[in-house]
């Protein structure tokens, strides 16, 4: 008596759980791939726009509170730049045809761990965190607690490990799509990561998109060196009203009258329209301002300092204004609350 079998037990397994983590390319590609992928690049891009992280290139990342127009054309153009770049390397590479909507439809389901990064980046005081780093590295007291220093670690370990995970999937899309196999796969693919990163940073860079968070540039958002001239005598209530009232014109978004104190070195390296940027710059990075909530005058290399702390939407942040002997504005800073 012959033995019935069953014609499902003939049928191969579908793909187990991590095979659709790490090879899922095997299984989907064309017009399915593409409308996952596209989707979770929007939501990575809606999601950094939340958390304050940009993705500022195909292998690069930054904290700062960018709009969501920018955050997501930051998402769309890496995801683009290696597409293309790889299509070319891959028609060069490979000894079969292949469609580009599979390459650029992996390329983009390949980017869905970032979102992980992005997600992270939520946690709670990470931001507060971040944006005390740089002053503590020169040399400013800085108050954190070990749970702001385990919530930073957690954040970059999982950063590193969905950039990693991204570049493995990137390199399973090319791999497969492009049919390129063995160590000319590996290197061309680098070869062509490395290029598509570039390209992606001169596009975003050309498209006004920061490639450096604001705390991080040098000065951290606008600055111009003091002008000769030192002060002894302790900063007086007029100078801590004049350095408030500069903030009120800021706020107000009158540059032009703002920038009237300013001795001449000021004005020159920092017109009403460079004014105007830096301070947009910062609220884009902080929210809208809200209020002023605190003076603070201190002697600092001979000139007298007045920090005005600001309330902006998602963080504070201080006005630094550095006086001259003749009470003129010779130094102008954003820098985190003292």
């Amino acid at each position: 008596m012959s033995e019935t079998i069953n014609p499902e037990s003939l049928m191969e397994p579908g793909p187990r759980w991590w095979e659709w983590l790490f090879t899922p390319f095997h299984y989907v590609a064309g017009g399915t791939a593409l409308v996952i992928g596209v989707v979770a690049v929007l939501v990575a891009g809606w999601v950094g726009w939340l958390s304050g992280s940009v993705f500022d290139g195909v292998l690069g990342m930054h904290f700062q509170h960018l709009s969501l127009r920018t955050s997501l054309l930051a998402c769309g153009v890496d995801w683009l730049s290696l597409a293309l770049v790889l299509l070319v390397v891959g028609k060069l590479m490979s000894r079969t045809s292949f469609r580009a909507l599979d390459l650029f439809g992996t390329q983009a389901f390949a980017r869905w761990p970032l979102l992980l990064a992005a997600v992270a980046a939520l946690l709670p005081r990470f931001e507060q965190t971040t944006n005390a780093i740089l002053p503590m590295l020169r040399g400013a007291e800085v108050q954190l607690t070990a749970g702001d220093l385990v919530g930073l670690a957690v954040v970059m370990l999982v950063t590193i490990v969905a950039f990693v995970w991204t570049v493995a999937l990137m390199y399973q899309s090319y791999r497969v799509c492009c049919n390129v196999r063995g160590v000319a796969a590996v290197v061309s693919f680098v070869a062509g990561l490395l290029i598509a990163q570039v390209v992606s940073a001169v596009a975003l860079q050309a498209m006004g998109v920061p490639m450096v968070p604001a705390n991080l540039r040098r000065p951290a958002a606008v600055s111009a060196a003091p002008s000769a001239g030192q002060v002894t005598a302790p900063a007086s209530a007029a100078l801590t009203q004049q350095a408030d009232r500069l903030v009120d014109l800021l706020a107000k978004g009158d540059y032009h009258a703002a920038s009237q104190g300013f001795d001449p070195t000021m004005r020159a390296a920092l017109p009403a329209d460079k004014l105007k940027a830096a301070w947009e710059g910062l609220v884009a990075q902080s929210g809208p301002f809200q209020a002023r909530v605190a003076d603070r005058t201190a002697q600092e290399g001979g000139f007298e300092v007045v920090y005005v702390t600001c309330q902006f939407q998602r963080q504070r942040m201080a006005v630094k204004v550095v006086f001259d002997q003749s009470r003129q504005v010779s130094g102008l800073w954003f820098v985190p609350p003292p």
